[in-house]
C-alpha cells in the first residue's frame, strides 16, 4: 500500500489576502458591526486600492486611503 503525503493548502497571493480583508471591513460595516474599520499591515495596500474603493463605493461605505510613517493604511466607512 501506497504512503498519502498530504499536499500543503496554496497560500493566498498578497493580493487575494488584502482584498479578501477588505472584503471583511466592508462586510463589518454593512452589517452594522462596525462605523469604521482601518486596514494596516496588507501586503501591498496601493495595488488594491482601487478595486478597495470600487467595492466600496458599490457597498455605499465611504473609503480612503490614510498615510503614516510611510506606511498606507486603508480606512473602510462609515456607511455615507
Amino acid at each position: 500500500m501506497a504512503n498519502v503525503l498530504p499536499f500543503p493548502h496554496r497560500q493566498p497571493a498578497p493580493l487575494e489576502r488584502d482584498l479578501a480583508e477588505v472584503a471583511a471591513a466592508i462586510t463589518l460595516v454593512v452589517r452594522g458591526a462596525a462605523r469604521q474599520v482601518r486596514l494596516v499591515n496588507l501586503r501591498r495596500p496601493m495595488a488594491v486600492a482601487g478595486d478597495a474603493a470600487a467595492q466600496a463605493g458599490q457597498a455605499g461605505i465611504e473609503f480612503r486611503v490614510e498615510r503614516s510613517t510611510g506606511r498606507a493604511e486603508l480606512v473602510v466607512g462609515p456607511r455615507r
